[in-house]
């Protein structure tokens, strides 16, 4: 059998969800993840054997702009990350986030109601990504899971071949910690989990993008934020969150013989909490030492997707 790919996604975020506009500092996370990131690859290349691709999927979109003034302030703050992807081969994509800013509540809240809000995002991503780095991306993750017909439409109208937004066996909820948010992320516990290329219906020259989800657990019940404050739902492959969470859910995962993608993601802006970054070195270790993981390669979206069409029946 062939070896299982597994997409091991970076968001390059901010340290925090809600940044102060106008702050000169915010990416202290990202900095420290580079070095940690490295060594990290050092130890999934020799378990696997193999050269390891990483998946950087960056930050370009108006909360970014009206934080900092310019959207792709990222790759200011962070000016190496550009030569480690391409130093290292590695793939990168855009993570488009629907923050917008509410003048009468002075604060960041998400626009999920407005179409053309996603579409703007969308487009000063991709305008961003292609500044940068020459090219327009093909493969996109919207922020907090975003997920709809429009989103799909969207992507697939603007050249998108791979869409990793989608996080299955999740119910409709509000967006972590936004109260005044114009709408719910959506109900994906009916979603396949593994890659799918939806019927948008589209009259387009693009196909419809692939859609690769997030390799989520069984759904469990677990406490929310909000009410009933208890849900039935499937677990984010984060590898920030608690390994009581995480780690037996990569065991189980590992163990598998199958040619499904492993989805796994991390958010930079993470490494800079004391609290997630030990959370992140446990489940890494954890990841590292599984024996399954001799039968697995760290690549990139199209590359897990053409090996899970040979393996398609014809």
């Amino acid at each position: 059998m062939r070896r299982r790919c597994i997409l091991l996604l970076i968001d390059v975020e901010p340290d925090v969800r809600k940044p102060e506009r106008g702050s000169p500092g915010g990416w202290d996370g990202t900095r420290a993840a580079l070095p940690l990131i490295e060594q990290m690859r050092r130890q999934l290349a020799e378990r696997t054997a193999t050269p390891v691709v990483l998946n950087w999927f960056l930050r370009i979109d108006p909360q970014i702009e009206g934080t900092w003034g310019h959207a792709d302030h990222v790759l200011r703050a962070v000016p190496e990350l550009l030569d480690t992807i391409a130093a290292r081969g590695d793939y990168a994509g855009i993570h488009a986030h629907l923050w917008r800013w509410n003048p009468q509540a002075r604060d960041w809240c998400n626009e999920l109601q407005d179409e053309a809000w996603m579409r703007h995002c969308l487009d000063m991503a991709i305008a961003g990504y292609e500044a940068a780095l020459g090219r327009r991306p093909e493969a996109g993750r919207f922020g907090d899971r975003w997920h709809s017909d429009a989103s799909v439409r969207a992507m697939q109208h603007r050249g998108i071949r791979y869409d990793l937004s989608v996080e299955p066996g999740r119910p409709e909820e509000p967006p972590p910690g936004d109260r005044r948010a114009s709408g719910m992320l959506p109900d994906t516990r009916t979603l396949p989990r593994t890659p799918f290329q939806p019927a948008t219906g589209a009259d387009d020259s693009h196909q419809a993008p692939w859609i690769v989800p997030l390799t989520t657990s069984a759904p469990r019940w677990q406490p929310t934020w909000y009410p009933p404050f208890l849900v039935k739902a499937s677990v984010s492959p984060n590898l920030a969150l608690s390994p009581l969470l995480v780690a037996p859910h990569l065991e189980h995962e590992l163990a598998r013989i199958t040619d499904e993608p492993l989805v796994l993601v991390l958010r930079s802006g993470d490494f800079g909490s004391r609290r997630r970054l030990a959370n992140i070195r446990r489940n890494v270790a954890r990841l590292v030492a599984h024996r399954g993981l001799a039968r697995c390669e760290l690549t990139s979206p199209p590359i897990a997707i053409g090996r899970w069409l040979d393996e398609r029946p014809a």
